[in-house]
């Protein structure tokens, strides 16, 4: 890929054909990204068993400063680069896996789900809980196709506010996030004993940083912290970062940001943009396509509004302190993308409110007819291809 990004990307966001274009402008970015897309699926083609049984062994945790538990996932092979590494930051439910991959594979191989015993299978699978895992090894075999093979570190969420010191919670609560990268210092430790040793000469001192929603905010808030820290930072791509009107009253404030997730969720009207019928399309990995075929276990619902924590949702959306970190890093000779969906409410102002002071920023739209809203991160293949522009813009 060249360090030309381009300005939108498309997608097709039907369950069915979930997808995105390969446009002359994304085409001319990325050449052979069609290929690469393809090699990035045969790892797990070659033995589901044994590559969700991979998946399953880079998990880990550790304790905080606080004692709390944090889970990570840690993807790397003989390829991966040496002295730096992707941190992926979750967004807000997007967790550790919950069970034994066997019994994801048992799930997916027997194409349990239909009845009241696929209620049952889909339940015991916690299959949901696999998501940000398939979104991880996607971004570590794309960049490898692409000849930028990284050890990709997944900071899994929801993090527990008690993780935090009481003065970082309030820095939170404020907008400010660079507290996180005490927490990102911590896994990058740990990545560091389980790639080379704690003694080793090899030291790994450049961390990019990427995330979704509120992971897009932990991204460049932990940017900024690490630069402090004296770990380099290449790159930051935040992808749906959320960026409202600070209100008087948190009441307000709170009320807005789960107003914007849920029922009013969407604004605009449907992308006009005309696409050639030949246009060729990504679309999802087999992998999120085996774990995602019947949908989310109900238990899923449930644990939502407890992964929703007033200390991050009050302070996850005030414009100006996620801006002045930005500001710090580009100042910092740090790459900086965001991709904003057209149509999503929760980022429908991010893009008034950014520096514009050397950022890469990408507009995501459907397809004619289509509305792109948040849940544009839940689509594999764009949250891989925006981690991969990231990464390539250096």
């Amino acid at each position: 890929m060249s360090e030309v990004i381009p300005d939108e990307i498309i997608v097709d966001s039907r369950n069915e054909t979930r997808s995105f274009f390969v446009s002359p402008e994304l085409d001319a970015a990325g050449p052979g990204l069609l290929n690469a897309f393809a090699r990035a699926e045969s790892a797990y083609l070659k033995d589901p068993e044994a590559y969700l049984t991979w998946l399953q062994e880079s998990v880990f945790s550790f304790k905080s400063k606080t004692g709390v538990d944090i889970n990570c996932s840690l993807l790397f092979d003989d390829t991966s680069k040496k002295d730096e590494l992707l941190v992926v930051w979750a967004p807000f439910l997007d967790q550790a896996p919950k069970n034994d991959a066997s019994q994801v594979h048992h799930y997916i191989s027997n194409n349990l789900g239909g009845g009241l015993k696929g209620l049952f299978d889909k339940e015991k699978a916690q299959i949901s809980s696999w998501m940000q895992t398939t979104r991880s090894s996607d971004i570590f075999e794309l960049l490898k196709a692409l000849d930028s093979g990284l050890p990709v570190l997944t900071i899994y969420s929801p993090i527990p506010p008690g993780a935090y010191a009481r003065w970082e919670r309030d820095l939170f609560q404020e907008g400010h996030f660079s507290p996180a990268a005490g927490i990102a210092k911590q896994a990058i430790d740990i990545a560091q004993q389980r790639l080379h040793g704690a003694h080793s000469e090899t030291r790994i001192d450049k961390a990019h940083q990427n995330g979704a929603s509120l992971g897009a905010s932990n991204a460049i808030g932990a940017g900024k912290g690490l630069l402090e820290k004296d770990i380099a930072v290449p790159t930051v791509s935040a992808q749906e970062l959320i960026l409202i009107p600070k209100q008087q009253n948190r009441l307000a404030e709170l009320w807005e940001v789960l107003k914007r997730y849920s029922f009013a969720s969407e604004v605009g009207e449907p992308s006009d943009v005309e696409l050639p019928k030949d246009l060729p399309r990504i679309y999802e990995p087999q992998i999120k396509k085996d774990i995602d075929r019947h949908g989310s276990e109900l238990s899923m619902y449930i644990r939502m509004p407890l992964a929703a924590r007033p200390t991050y949702l009050v302070g996850f959306s005030p414009p100006e302190p996620t801006v002045k970190d930005m500001e710090t890093l580009l100042d910092n000779n740090v790459a900086v993308l965001v991709a904003v969906a057209e149509n999503s409410a929760p980022t429908k102002q991010t893009k008034d409110f950014l520096p514009k002071a050397g950022e890469k920023v990408i507009t995501i739209r459907g397809e004619k007819g289509q509305m792109a809203s948040h849940l544009v991160n839940e689509n594999v293949a764009v949250t891989g291809l925006v981690a991969a522009l990231g990464i390539r813009q250096r």
